[in-house]
């Protein structure tokens, strides 16, 4: 009933004065501290009208501008309290802090944003459930009230003017992506964040217990996935306008959703990292990348990509050569080894099938390969000349495949 109070007051508002204090008041409700696990509730109930408070428009413009930094701020340091002992495994706040940074930059950045991501959350009882009543009600009510505030912006702007209303109000109903310096703010901030909430602490997870790190990682990778289908779905989408600089920031972010649980696995943490995560963000690359793309963005990925592409091949080796003679495909100890086979062999097929541009030929008798946008496989010669002799017959024989496609180009040169 008094949050209830406290997300009507906002139909009351009407000078950017009383909208400031507003929204500075209801931001004072995201300072966690860990000493006060009751206030969790009241953080909760704050994300949740604070997200639809953007979703509706009713925050203005030139209030957003400067409580866009404050609120991000806060929601990474709930993201991070996922490295807290205390409240790791038992507390989904970071979580659903999580959802609200997706769903929030997704309601700036794109007027019709509808919230995609699933991230599961633990009941009371820790326990895993579905998304939560939380996010369900939390995403219906923001797309059903944006839907319905885009649906009848203009006739409510008129009605506004007719009444003589504050100006302000008509304005924090226009669209978000109208105003250019609340879209800078909205892109600087957001891709800042995602990478930064992208970047696991690996000295924190080496002071938990093994069971505990397992299960961080495993609600972390579900969050990144989450970031890079968001990223795949909205943030490139609407990227067009954006400088080159920005649009490398975007490469980092997909590029960063593999790096970070790499660098987990160099740390001993290998076994409780999935290859789903580092799957989709080598797809989104491609995706990005390939023949019939967005141009400015496949200038930027491309080599990119191939270094990714090139890292992946590197961990299979050193993945084998771990498990000495047992091929990986029938290391029954860890699943993650039988399922890293067909990772590799779905990448190559994927690479052997796409055609990339933008990248600096290498040596006169492949420019043929460079010109059928068949470079990223030249690139990747030396780490599969290593893989040739594999014990795996499905990578064997894709590498082969690539092989005699290069071999065929460089015929046609010849």
């Amino acid at each position: 009933m008094v949050f209830s109070y406290i997300e009507n007051i906002a139909n009351l508002l009407e000078t950017e004065d009383q909208f400031d204090s507003y929204s500075d008041f209801l931001l004072s409700f995201l300072d966690f501290e860990i000493d006060e696990l009751l206030i969790t509730a009241f953080v909760r109930k704050t994300l949740a009208i604070t997200t639809r408070h953007i979703a509706s428009h009713k925050i203005p413009p030139s209030v957003l501008k400067k409580k866009l930094p404050s609120l991000y701020s806060k929601l990474l340091k709930l993201i991070n309290l996922r490295y807290n002992r205390q409240i790791a495994n038992n507390n989904p706040l970071w979580i659903i802090a999580g959802a609200c940074l997706i769903d929030i930059s997704g309601f700036l950045i794109d007027p019709s944003y509808k919230p995609r991501i699933s991230i599961t959350l633990p009941n009371a009882a820790g326990r895993s459930s579905d998304p939560g009543s939380f996010k369900r009600n939390l995403n219906k009510s923001a797309t059903v009230e944006a839907a319905n505030n885009r649906d009848t912006i203009k006739q409510k702007m008129q009605e506004f003017k007719e009444e003589g209303s504050n100006v302000l109000i008509c304005a924090a109903l226009a669209d978000f992506t109208q105003d250019e310096e609340l879209q800078q703010i909205a892109w600087d901030i957001t891709l800042k964040s995602f990478k930064e909430a992208l970047t696991m602490s690996e000295n924190s997870l080496l002071l938990f217990e093994k069971e505990l790190a397992e299960e961080i990682i495993r609600k972390s990778q579900e969050f990144s996935i989450g970031v890079i289908s968001f990223t795949r779905n909205t943030l490139i989408p609407n990227s067009k306008h954006l400088s080159n600089d920005k649009l490398k920031e975007i490469i980092e972010i997909i590029d960063a959703g593999t790096t970070s649980f790499t660098r987990l696995s160099r740390q001993g943490f290998g076994n409780f990292c999935s290859d789903m995560l580092s799957k989709r963000c080598v797809e989104t690359l491609i995706e990005v990348c390939k023949e019939g793309g967005e141009e400015r963005l496949a200038q930027v990925g491309a080599s990119v990509l191939a270094n990714r592409c090139k890292e992946v091949m590197k961990e299979y080796l050193a993945d084998e050569k771990r498990n000495g003679l047992i091929p990986l495909s029938r290391y029954f100890f860890y699943e993650r080894d039988r399922r890293r086979v067909s990772v590799v062999v779905d990448l190559l097929e994927k690479l052997r099938s796409v055609r990339i541009r933008h990248l600096e030929p290498k040596g006169r008798m492949t420019e043929k390969v460079f010109e059928e946008g068949k470079g990223h496989l030249v690139y990747m010669m030396p780490i599969l000349i290593k893989c040739i002799d594999t014990r795996e017959v499905e990578i064997r024989d894709s590498i082969k495949d690539i092989f005699v496609d290069i071999s065929k180009l460089i015929a046609i040169k010849q």
